[in-house]
Order: structure tokens, then C-alpha cells, then sequence
């Protein structure tokens, strides 16, 4: 922590993300946690994939993995800070 800092006690220094049965929650560099209703995305691009993924998102056609590609490539095309390649994992989830 910087000298100048008023802040009383040091950040984890970075974000996490979380998924599981029980939903996607965030946890910010300060240890704030946040739940996601539908969809995120974290860098860069966030913004466009967080269109993207709105956009397509009540497609009943489209998968989880449909939907997060959509939102990963979105990011791609149109920031210069996101890359690929991309690699997708989906897991089965107890209910």
C-alpha cells in the first residue's frame, strides 16, 4: 500500500470470479462481492462482450457456450487489448 493511501488495509490485487450451482458472483480488488443475474465479463473488452452476450442471450437456440463465445469473440473483434485464441470449458453442474 502506498504511503498516501487512506485506505486501512491492503487490496488482494486483483478479481475474482466465481461460478458455481448457486450463481456468478465477483470479488472485487477490496473484497466487495457482487452476484451476476444472467452473464459477465471482465478486461478490456468487457463492454462488447457484455453487449454481445445481451443481445443474444433470450435466444433459446443459444447454449451457455454459444452465449459466452459470442461475448469472447465480440471482445476480440473490437478491442486491440483482447486476443485469441479462445478455449471454451463447460462443466455439468450437480442440481
Amino acid at each position: 500500500m502506498r504511503a498516501d493511501d487512506d485506505r486501512s488495509f491492503e487490496t488482494s490485487r486483483g478479481e475474482i470470479l466465481i461460478a458455481n450451482s448457486s450463481g456468478i458472483f465477483g470479488m472485487s480488488e477490496y473484497r466487495y462481492v457482487q452476484k451476476y443475474k444472467k452473464f459477465y465479463a471482465h478486461g478490456s473488452g468487457n463492454e462488447y462482450s457484455l453487449g454481445a452476450m445481451f443481445a443474444v442471450y433470450n435466444d433459446e437456440n443459444k447454449t451457455a457456450e454459444d452465449i459466452a463465445k459470442i461475448g469472447v469473440l465480440a471482445g476480440i473483434e473490437f478491442d486491440d487489448g483482447t486476443g485469441s485464441p479462445l478455449e471454451c470449458y463447460t462443466l455439468n453442474l450437480k442440481k
